[in-house]
């Protein structure tokens, strides 16, 4: 197993947030930078706890399970749907987004920066695939409140 797959779900997707935000394109000191007033949070700020706040609404497993889905093309098994339907549309697509925005914006710039070189073919195949991960869960009838059987699966 690589260290990658090693990582569990909240763990890898708040360190690809961290890795997103570290290399976010630097803003201007705030002009006031030197009075005693703090400034309002910003936008980015109340994004990046709303996206905290849904990758710990994922279990270890699930997490992971939807992760590889998405970026990897593996199966999601019908508990992780019920947990992705629950987490919500608007997490999974945020998640999703974030995490493609930082591979795009690595494979713009030749692939600098910190971890592996990322595949402009893979990049574009991410909200595709994000898509459907996400309509098959909702497809097979997994919604909040509904039990499905553990071993229900699907490829991607």
């Amino acid at each position: 197993m690589t260290t990658m797959q090693k990582l569990t779900a909240p763990s890898l997707l708040l360190l690809l947030l961290v890795i997103y935000t570290a290399t976010a394109s630097e803003t201007a000191p705030s002009p006031a930078a030197d009075a005693d007033i703090s400034p309002a949070p910003s936008p980015a700020d109340s994004d990046e706890h709303f996206l905290k706040t849904c990758v710990a609404k994922f279990t270890d497993e699930c997490g992971n399970q939807v992760f590889r889905g998405v970026f990897l093309h593996a199966a999601v098994t019908g508990p992780c749907c019920k947990n992705l339907v629950g987490v919500g549309r608007r997490c999974h697509d945020g998640l999703v987004r974030r995490i493609y925005e930082a591979d795009e914006r690595r494979v713009r710039e030749g692939n600098r920066g910190s971890g592996g070189a990322v595949n402009e073919k893979h990049v574009a195949r991410i909200l595709p695939r994000s898509e459907k991960v996400w309509s098959d869960c909702v497809r097979i009838g997994v919604a909040p409140g509904r039990v499905l059987p553990a071993r229900v699966r699907w490829l991607p």
